[in-house]
């Protein structure tokens, strides 16, 4: 364990808190343009834009961790950071691994 941070894992990419707070109207947002996909219809785009560090990347892998935990039908998630995978092929690569 780090003298100076509690939780050094959540400094890294991967990392996905348990609870999101303060966040809420952001997390109802993004859920409400995914929601259809729960139907069998296409879901909405969603753009996720503000300052650094206000949450967006960690809100939308918080969020697709809770689809994925909760296993509905054939729905699956994946996270692509494109500024690793900056072309469309290779955004598309990634998805599918």
């Amino acid at each position: 364990m780090s003298e100076v941070f509690k939780r050094e894992e959540a400094l890294t990419f991967e990392y996905v808190p348990e609870k999101f707070v303060h966040r809420e109207g952001q997390l109802r947002e993004i859920s409400d343009s995914v929601r259809p996909i729960f139907t069998g219809r296409r879901p909405f785009n969603c753009l996720c834009i503000g300052p650094t560090s206000t949450g967006k990347t960690g809100g939308v892998k918080f969020l697709f961790k809770r689809i994925a935990e909760e296993e509905v039908g054939e729905v699956k998630t994946a996270y692509v950071n494109c500024f690793f995978h900056p072309s469309p092929p290779s955004i598309s690569l990634s998805a599918s691994l």
